[in-house]
């Protein structure tokens, strides 16, 4: 388990409509039969849930110890989906955000979650169903 004192960043605006995206697009060939997490990639998923449980945040130091943890063989895996997505993750975590509070503003829109699809928390919730589907072994309903 990775613990971290660095408060969460969220992405911006675009790097998290990609991230929301390929999130729900990996959601949904798993459900369709497409895709199903290896061994590994649901090892990883369970890493990452298990060092979110306390705060459900998923941030840069927990990105990169999992795609660390699945070094090389995560990159073979079933075409290498989930450590593209998390390198996506990572890529928008570590970007510049002026959300500095960590509390993004996001206004309502028409998904499941009640924001809009450019909402870095929506973003970073839906890799978080993923993940905790993931490590539960069951497609995201």
């Amino acid at each position: 388990m990775v613990t971290d004192t660095v408060p969460p960043v969220h992405p911006p605006r675009d790097a998290a409509v990609a991230l929301r995206a390929h999130a729900e697009r990996l959601a949904a060939e798993w459900e369709r039969g497409g895709w199903a997490p290896s061994r590994l990639e649901r090892r990883i998923g369970t890493l990452l849930s298990v060092a979110t449980a306390g705060d459900g945040m998923l941030t840069a130091v927990r990105v990169r110890h999992a795609l660390w943890e699945g070094s090389v063989p995560l990159l073979r895996e079933n075409g290498g989906r989930l450590a593209v997505l998390l390198a996506t993750a990572l890529r928008a975590l570590e970007a510049d955000s002026p959300l500095a509070d960590g509390h993004p503003p996001c206004s309502p829109g028409p998904s499941a979650t009640g924001h809009d699809d450019g909402c870095p928390a929506a973003a970073l919730d839906a890799v978080g169903r993923l993940l905790a589907a993931m490590a539960k072994g069951h497609a995201p309903a």
